[in-house]
């Protein structure tokens, strides 16, 4: 009998499989969505101060003010680009199966990587600005890109960015067209089972998540700036019942949606079922108390 194999060696299996685009953005996208789960974590925890300790929140803030955060917000807002149209990428090709083929994934994978690219391009010139004004140029005015109350237009523009993204992906999947008329026309998915459930959930929360994060990110960690973030500026974007809504949404759908991807690499690489069960129960308690804390804030210092 051979002997089993580790996690840790069918980790490195996997990340030395020569898959190629398909493999690469597949690890690139677990990483990066493993990545933002963390970040969440802290950033839901962190922001439920604002109600149970103001104080806290605001040495928090000067955290995220500081030159070792600002310089990882290159990679975090990598990170939430890649996922976000990638994830766009996987709702397409499993919503028309038909426009998906092995033949075309270098193609599709290079489109990605420049989207992406060309998307995280204003983030980083934003979070540069941001360096720049508060630790290179001391004696420049620091007031946010875009005053706060003129920040309304993100509201309409993510979203004609994502129509955009869906199109160019949507497209992408059409150039080979031999390699079209080879894909399957339909996809055979098993009944309604929990797993097909956590699958809709994924895409539908996604889908979702995508317009709103990229609205909450552009509008508070870019235009705004961590610099001019406090207690009061969430009590006033709080009072706003359209900003309030979409914080909100984020909160219900982003933990879930998160630890649900956790699951399914927790499945991928740890093979005891005790293993596996506390793993997904300490996930899920871990969900359970940061979604609460992060409600009940939210609930109770809009109503104070």
């Amino acid at each position: 009998m051979a002997a089993s194999t580790s996690p840790f060696e069918k980790f490195k299996e996997g990340l030395l499989y020569k898959g190629r685009e398909g493999h690469w953005a597949f690890i690139l996208h677990r990483v990066s969505g493993l990545a933002i789960l963390l970040f969440l974590a802290i950033h839901v925890l962190d922001t439920s101060w604002v109600y149970f300790a103001p104080e806290s929140y605001e040495h928090a803030i000067e955290l995220y003010s500081s030159i070792p955060f600002l310089l990882s917000e290159y990679a975090l807002f990598a990170a939430i680009v890649y996922h976000a149209i990638n994830g766009l990428n996987i709702i397409i090709k499993d919503t028309f199966p038909a426009w998906w083929n092995k033949h075309l994934q270098p193609n599709s994978f290079w489109k990605i990587i420049v989207l992406s690219v060309l998307c995280w391009l204003p983030a980083a010139y934003y979070v540069s600005r941001n360096i720049y004004l508060h630790y290179i140029c001391t004696n420049c005015v620091s007031e946010p890109a875009v005053p706060v109350e003129g920040q309304g237009f993100v509201y309409l523009l993510v979203p004609v960015v994502v129509i955009v993204l869906l199109a160019v992906l949507a497209y992408g999947g059409t150039f080979n067209q031999h390699a079209l008329s080879q894909a399957p026309r339909t996809l055979n998915r098993p009944g309604k089972n929990f797993e097909t459930w956590s699958w809709l959930f994924m895409r539908w929360s996604g889908g979702i998540l995508i317009i709103l994060v990229w609205i909450h990110v552009t509008t508070n960690a870019l235009l705004t700036g961590a610099h001019h973030i406090d207690v009061a500026y969430v009590e006033a974007r709080w009072a706003e019942p359209l900003n309030w809504g979409s914080t909100f949404t984020i909160l219900m759908l982003a933990l879930l949606h998160g630890v649900n991807g956790l699951r399914a690499v927790v499945g991928d690489y740890v093979h005891n079922a005790t293993a596996v069960r506390v793993i997904n129960t300490v996930a899920f308690i871990g969900w359970v108390v940061l979604t609460a804390a992060g409600a009940i804030a939210m609930f109770m210092l809009n109503r104070s």
